[in-house]
């Protein structure tokens, strides 16, 4: 990838698999990285992955406190998301999935305000529909953006007004794309063609059925191999994010699924549970495209396509916890156990990366 944006005149530069990112990328490294410091695209690609860092660290540090209600609580939240192997992206990594990860930490971030009142629910649609222009894997997250259309509809918001604000930010975003690509003479011909969606093979969806595996396609979807892969995928980037969310759903099941008003898990008021089931949408999205998705190299090879899914589903995981374990000493016992070990394992997964 970084060799063939060395070179503009390739049609590389213009790509549907991730339309803002190659562009801005290689235009960062023709315009400036290479005339002034003679440095290749891959440390264009480190040097967004180290800055997009930055600026993720900051806002999730803003919406644990806005999430939290005491310093234990916003240290578990924060430390969830930051101690994720999923954070190998902001270490110098050289890939397309860097911003779209900040992006969907500021669409979180946003549309918790909207929820609050706090944000119109336009500066969340746009965050989102910024972030598909990034990488179109993101879209679905569509259906969290509908839940969060819907909490603001109910909230007796004008109808006209909510539609604008729902609808104009992905057009106006995506005409931008489109017209991008068709300056590029890449447009809607290619999208449907040679670089529709699906990676190498065009392949969308794990296979139901298989005669023998092959360079694609390594087992079916309802197959133990793929279970384990699949299991394997969300251990590494979040150690305790399955095991969490099993346990706290089941915790909020056992109670009949109420939000007490003296149970609440932020301060949100007057709907607490309504950005835990605007989570809930958004993480059962991540996890299903991570089931039925066919990466092009397999899970192991191709975990960095999946792995924003743990930036979503921790936010969740954590304030799952919180709701299970209401007395203080608990949850501080889990939440040192949680943040020592995953970051003893991503920093082992940051290490193991930076020596290949």
């Amino acid at each position: 990838m970084v060799i063939g944006l060395a070179h503009p005149d390739l049609t590389v530069i213009y790509n549907w698999q991730a339309p803002f990112t190659v562009f801005l990328h290689q235009r960062l490294w023709a315009l400036v990285v290479d005339p002034y410091f003679g440095a290749g695209v891959d440390t264009v690609y480190a040097l967004v992955s180290a800055l997009c860092g930055g600026v993720f660290v900051y806002v999730t540090l803003r919406l644990a406190q806005d999430l939290g209600q005491n310093t234990l609580e916003r240290a578990l939240i924060a430390g969830f998301v930051l101690t994720s192997g999923s954070m190998q992206l902001f270490f110098g990594y050289v890939e397309n999935y860097t911003i779209i990860s900040l992006g969907i930490i500021i669409f979180l971030w946003l549309s918790l305000k909207v929820l609050r009142n706090e944000a119109p629910l336009w500066s969340a649609i746009l965050a989102l529909s910024l972030t598909n222009a990034f990488h179109p894997s993101t879209v679905i997250l569509w259906p969290a953006a509908l839940y969060l259309s819907w909490r603001v509809y109910r909230s007796d918001a004008a109808l006209p007004k909510l539609l604008l604000d729902l609808l104009l930010p992905p057009l106006i975003v995506a005409s931008s794309a489109l017209t991008l690509m068709e300056l590029g003479d890449h447009g809607l011909q290619a999208f449907l063609g040679d670089d529709r969606p699906g990676g190498g093979d065009h392949i969308w969806f794990v296979p139901l059925t298989l005669d023998a595996p092959n360079q694609w396609q390594q087992y079916t979807m309802f197959s133990l191999p793929h279970f384990v892969d699949w299991a394997n995928l969300h251990v590494l980037i979040l150690v305790f994010g399955l095991i969490t969310l099993i346990i706290g759903g089941g915790a909020i099941k056992a109670e009949g699924g109420r939000m007490k008003g003296e149970d609440k898990i932020s301060s949100f008021i007057p709907h607490p549970s309504a950005f835990v089931r605007f989570l809930a949408v958004a993480s059962a999205m991540y996890l299903l495209f991570t089931w039925v998705w066919n990466a092009d190299y397999g899970m192991r090879k191709d975990w960095d396509l999946f792995s924003p899914a743990a930036f979503v589903y921790s936010v969740l995981a954590a304030l799952l916890l919180i709701r299970a374990l209401k007395e203080k000493a608990a949850l501080a016992q889990a939440t040192l156990l949680i943040i020592l070990i995953s970051a003893l394992h991503t920093t082992a997964w940051v290490l193991s990366n930076m020596t290949r």
